[in-house]
């Protein structure tokens, strides 16, 4: 029992310090020049985003399709109108927009790729007329909204 403890703690750490090396990146300038620092997540991609809308008062809204659910739950979710590839965000600012078409916004960790329902998601919502944004972090993300005229 112990050593089955044992291992599996050990091999929680070692992934985690597997995951670190090869998701981190290493800083040229400052203090931690040479360091291995880990790659910001999407969670983390998206606060910032979401931090920076909230600054200019932007009107949005997020939509919470990951984690793990119950089956119970994912059944009334998906009655309710959760659908697989739904974008992360749903920006509301037609007016500001040079267009003047809603944006909705895909955040992506750094090495992350587009799922299959995802883009066709993204194909249906370009049919009827909004912009779609697939975003390799906040700083990307605010890149291509300056773009469209935000």
């Amino acid at each position: 029992l112990w050593l089955r403890l044992w291992l599996r703690l050990w091999l929680r750490l070692w992934r985690r310090r597997r995951r670190r090396v090869t998701m981190g990146i290493k800083p040229t300038r400052g203090w931690l020049k040479g360091a291995l620092v880990p790659a910001a997540s999407e969670h983390e991609e998206q606060r910032s985003l979401c931090q920076w809308l909230d600054l200019r008062g932007y009107l949005y809204c997020a939509i919470p399709n990951a984690g793990r659910r119950s089956p119970r739950l994912a059944s009334r979710l998906k009655a309710e109108g959760m659908r697989r590839g739904a974008p992360d965000l749903v920006l509301f600012e037609c007016g500001r927009l040079q267009d003047r078409r809603p944006v909705v916004i895909e955040m992506k960790a750094r090495g992350g790729g587009v799922s299959a329902a995802q883009d066709k998601f993204h194909t249906a919502a370009r049919l009827r007329g909004w912009n779609v944004i697939v975003a390799y972090g906040a700083a990307d993300a605010i890149e291509q909204l300056a773009g469209l005229g935000l």
